[in-house]
């Protein structure tokens, strides 16, 4: 039989006592006895409590009976993968062995910039399904949410990660918002000019052999910057440098080359990279709302 005190719930056994009556002893005790060693863990009846509203539920304790325990749910949370902040939103975490997993899909993982089509495994699931083993789907992923400060952390390999260029932000990820202002630009050879001369780019000097992304900025006193802002005024994309390769044929020789080595007969080709001009129609130009936003 159950004897609940103070909120706290013990466990009686009845046994035959030897003078033929019935002693009630507690099960913990019975247990010592019998294995010598044994440790018996306190647990809170929630329904021991009291609440002015008769009709209110108890909260599931049980999830906080280990160190670190934490209720399921969804909560507001920022995203970091591979050390680096990506997004923020609310995600749903569901209990695994004692840990909180979080539910995600594809399709979020995809905005995270992982390359989830390179991995089968996620065939398997519907449209729009929810995984919480990021593992069983990506070799050496893994997961841990610090519920402290509200974070998950994804460690993913850089091999399932799709290469972007730094500074790049994935379009589908702004808001398009409403019919508003836009910074006005000029474009004179490969000098790109905003706002009546407030910034000025020459695109060819900083174009590279990859992709260079430059996001054009609103600080707080209202000037235009490349570097940290407020506001999103502009992003330019520069695609990556062209060359022209030249091969210049070597006549065959007699002589012998230096070290020694006998060169008779052999011929060498040189081969010459020239860089092609920026061609700007390569150039990619992106506008954000500015409405409202004084720019000096």
């Amino acid at each position: 039989m159950k004897n609940t005190t103070s909120g706290m719930t013990s466990v009686y056994s009845a046994i035959a006592a030897p003078t033929g009556g019935i002693l009630l002893l507690p099960t913990a005790l019975i247990l010592l006895c019998q294995s010598g060693i044994a440790r018996a863990e306190d647990y809170f009846d929630p329904a021991a409590l009291e609440f002015a509203n008769p009709q209110q539920k108890t909260a599931d304790l049980h999830y906080f009976a280990k160190t670190g325990g934490q209720q399921p749910g969804t909560y507001p949370v920022s995203i970091w993968v591979n050390n680096q902040e990506i997004a923020q939103s609310e995600v749903t975490f569901v209990d695994s062995n004692g840990a909180l997993q979080p539910q995600l899909t594809p399709a979020q993982l995809a905005e995270y910039g992982i390359n989830v089509s390179a991995f089968p495994a996620f065939n398997t699931l519907h449209e729009g399904e929810a995984f919480t083993r990021i593992e069983r789907y990506i070799p050496d992923a893994s997961s841990r949410f610090d519920f402290a400060t509200q974070r998950l952390n994804l460690s993913i390999p850089q091999a399932a990660m799709n290469v972007q260029s730094r500074g790049y932000v994935d379009p589908a990820r702004w808001d398009d918002g409403i019919p508003a202002a836009f910074i006005n630009y000029n474009l004179t050879g490969t000098k790109l000019d905003f706002a009546d001369g407030a910034l000025t780019l020459d695109l060819a000097r900083y174009q590279q052999d990859d992709t260079v992304t430059r996001d054009i900025m609103v600080d707080s006193e209202g000037y235009l910057t490349t570097g940290r802002g407020l506001y999103y005024a502009a992003q330019v994309e520069i695609p990556a440098r062209k060359y022209t390769e030249t091969v210049t044929p070597a006549e065959e020789t007699d002589a012998q080359a230096e070290g020694g080595e006998n060169t008779e007969g052999m011929s060498r080709e040189t081969v010459t990279r020239t860089p092609e001009p920026l061609d700007t129609e390569d150039v990619t130009l992106y506008l954000f709302a500015i409405d409202g936003i004084m720019i000096h």
